[in-house]
């Protein structure tokens, strides 16, 4: 499909609309960094990871990590050590290499590139009518809430939206040990991959689609390998981060586990019985759904995989529902073949994101963001309702290939 499915085809025309596209999204990274403090980001402790490996130094070492902070006068530090896998750390030495301001800017310009081009090859679900909601999926993107923050501080969870769209698209068109591979990607934050992997790992091998896992363990054990490399020891260094983190952060989170630490009136013990149960259940929900609907759509299956993962994992902020734009347009591109009225299939995303910010907004008086929560449990409980009651769209969206949307029908 061209790179703007609202005009006609015309290599010329799709390279100037790149370029001039790509300086938009420069001038917006800019602009960006006037409004942040890069030193006190998110993306600073991506930055410094990077530098510190580069150098031969250990980012769990809070000797280390804490005096690179004074090195560069930073006056917010959010954890005594790096909290990411090394192999993270590492995939950031290239940026490492540049200023910060100018890592920062670069960076902010991948995420956008990430996330408009994963937009583009969702719009193909649509298949002839994907002009018709152009303006409504993007309309409701540029709204979307956790890219804000994710922008502001520089996240790398658009890598991870970038990941998911691309290997259905290489798993469609029967590559599938590489969309295994991509998917891998997803480790570079444990909390957001853990949960995708076993999910994906029980379909694949109900459907017996073995040579994707394979893609995916492959993946995890390079990225492993890749912190071996720079440090041996460097998993037990992550261990105790992670129960640090883990211990520091409970019921704080935008999932299940902070909802229900909100809703129990801050009780440990009571919210942790709870959310236990409530993952149980969707767990098990999910094996029944999909050992009944046999041949289910491959974005159908990596939407729900989505939902449930950032509902259930422990850990998680706002900028890592980032990944949930996958399910929104996928509900929106069901509505649309169900023959729903357009008012509703094309406003839908806009509707979520005004749910969003009415929520944020309610957040903001309880200072605390578990309510976010609320997000992907909506779109849980939306997706097993369309796979019941509107599967016979299904059919017309394996047609619309995400390479050949010609080829659908309406």
């Amino acid at each position: 499909m061209t790179i703007y499915p609202f005009i006609r085809s015309n290599r010329y025309h799709n390279i100037l609309f790149l370029f001039v596209l790509l300086i938009i999204f420069l001038l917006i990274s800019h602009k960006v960094i006037t409004y942040v403090d890069t030193v006190d980001s998110d993306f600073f402790s991506f930055w410094l990871a990077g530098k510190v490996v580069r150098e031969g130094l250990n980012p769990y070492d809070e000797i280390v990590w804490l005096t690179g902070h004074e090195i560069y006068y930073a006056d917010w530090i959010s954890d005594p050590t790096f909290l990411y896998p090394l192999y993270t750390a590492v995939i950031m030495i290239p940026l490492s290499l540049f200023e910060l301001s100018i890592s920062y800017t670069i960076w902010i310009w991948i995420s956008q590139i990430l996330i408009f081009f994963s937009t583009i090859k969702l719009l193909s679900l649509f298949g002839n009518q994907t002009k018709f909601f152009v303006f409504p999926v993007f309309a409701g993107l540029l709204l979307f809430r956790p890219i804000l923050p994710l922008l502001l501080n520089g996240q790398i969870s658009s890598i991870f939206l970038g990941s998911l769209v691309f290997s259905v698209v290489l798993i469609k068109n029967r590559k599938s040990f590489l969309g295994g591979l991509i998917l891998s990607i997803n480790f570079l934050k444990p909390n957001i991959g853990v949960p995708i992997f076993f999910l994906f790992f029980f379909y694949f091998l109900f459907s017996k689609q073995i040579s994707i896992i394979w893609g995916m363990i492959l993946g995890l054990f390079t990225l492993i390998l890749i912190g071996v490399v720079f440090q041996p020891t460097w998993l037990l260094d992550y261990l105790k981060v992670l129960i640090y983190k883990q211990v520091t952060t409970f019921g704080y989170s935008a999932s299940i586990w902070g909802l229900m630490y909100l809703l129990t009136g801050k009780n440990e013990i009571s919210s942790i019985m709870f959310s236990s149960f409530v993952c149980l259940m969707l767990l098990f929900a999910y094996l029944l759904w999909f050992i009944k609907k046999k041949n289910q759509e491959l974005f159908q299956i990596f939407s729900m995989v989505i939902a449930i993962s950032t509902f259930i994992t422990p850990y998680l902020w706002p900028y890592d529902q980032i990944i949930l734009i996958t399910p929104i347009i996928y509900i929106m591109s069901l509505l649309a073949w169900n023959k729903t009225p357009f008012l509703v299939s094309s406003l839908f995303f806009l509707g979520i994101d005004i749910i969003i910010w009415c929520i944020f907004g309610y957040s903001l008086q309880l200072q605390t963001e578990n309510l976010q929560a609320l997000l992907p449990l909506s779109l849980i409980i939306i997706l097993f309702l369309t796979s019941n009651f509107l599967s016979k769209s299904l059919n017309f969206i394996n047609e619309a290939s995400v390479e050949n949307p010609q080829k659908s029908t309406t």
